[in-house]
C-alpha cells in the first residue's frame, strides 16, 4: 500500500531572532513583531498549526504529536490568522510554555529539540512513539534510505511501503549519517532530526488507516515526506 500525505504550515513573520550567537536555540529570544496563532481560537485537531508555525518561524528542530482522535493539522484559515499571540521578546521556551498551557498538550526539551505531545501520551508505555527500535547505522537520503531503515529496525517493524521518489536534491532529502544505538521511536526521530540539521516531524491519526508521520524541512516546509506507520494502537 502506497500513501502520500499533503499538509501545509504558516508563519506570520520570518527572521525570528536578533543576533544571539552562542545561545541555545530554545533559549534564544524571538524578535519583536513575531506572532503565532492563538490555540484557543483553533479546533483541537488544528493545534499543530501553531507548533509548526513556531518551529518554522524560529528554525528550531523538533516534533509534534496530534490528539489521538486527530489527523495531521490543516493549513491555517483566515479566521485563525486573525486571532494571534504576540511572542516577540519571549524566548522560544517561554513561547512554547505559553501556547501549551492553553491546551491539553505538554512539551519537553529533548537534546535541545522541542517535542510537543498530548499530556497523557508521555506516560503511555504502549504508545507507538515508545516502540523499541533496535540499533542501526544508515547513510543516505532521508526518504529513500534513512527513514525506511529506521522503521524496519522497529520491533516489530513499523515499515509500510510509501512513495520515496520525487525528493531528490531537495533539502528534506539531504543525505544523513546516523549511527543509532537503540531506544524508542521518539529517540530515533530525535537522532534523525539532529543528524539532518533542518528537519521536523508531525504525527497524526485517523481511524482504520495507518498513522501518518510527516517529515518536513524547517527552512522549506513545503518540502516534506509523508510516511505511513504500520502501528494500529496508540
Amino acid at each position: 500500500m502506497k500513501i502520500a500525505f499533503i499538509v501545509g504550515c504558516w508563519m506570520l513573520l520570518a527572521g525570528p531572532f536578533d543576533g544571539q550567537n552562542g545561545t541555545a536555540p530554545l533559549d534564544q529570544v524571538i524578535s519583536k513583531g513575531v506572532a503565532i496563532g492563538d490555540p484557543k481560537s483553533l479546533d483541537r485537531c488544528d493545534f499543530g498549526q501553531v507548533i509548526e508555525a513556531l518551529i518554522v518561524s524560529t528554525g528550531i528542530g523538533g516534533g509534534f504529536e496530534n490528539d489521538p482522535s486527530c489527523w495531521l493539522s490543516t493549513r491555517a484559515s483566515d479566521r485563525t490568522r486573525s486571532a494571534t499571540l504576540a511572542v516577540g521578546g519571549m524566548s522560544v521556551r517561554e513561547a512554547l510554555d505559553l501556547v501549551t498551557l492553553r491546551t491539553d498538550f505538554r512539551w519537553k526539551d529533548i537534546r535541545g529539540q522541542a517535542v510537543v505531545r498530548p499530556a497523557s501520551a508521555w506516560a503511555q508505555s504502549a504508545h507507538v512513539l515508545h516502540r523499541r527500535i533496535d540499533p542501526f547505522t544508515t547513510e543516505g537520503p532521508v526518504a529513500s534510505v534513512a527513514v525506511p531503515t529506521l522503521l524496519q529496525s522497529s520491533v516489530p517493524s513499523l515499515f509500510v511501503p510509501f512513495r520515496r521518489e520525487g525528493h531528490e536534491g531537495l533539502r528534506i532529502d539531504r543525505p544523513v549519517l546516523l549511527d543509532f544505538e537503540g531506544g524508542t521511536l521518539l529517540d530515533a526521530l530525535i537522532a534523525l532530526v539532529a543528524a539532518h540539521g533542518d528537519l521536523a516531524w508531525s504525527l497524526g491519526y485517523r481511524p482504520k488507516t495507518p498513522h501518518a508521520l510527516l517529515l518536513y524541512a524547517v527552512s522549506a516546509p513545503d518540502q516534506f515526506v509523508g510516511v505511513p506507520l504500520r502501528e494500529s494502537g496508540r
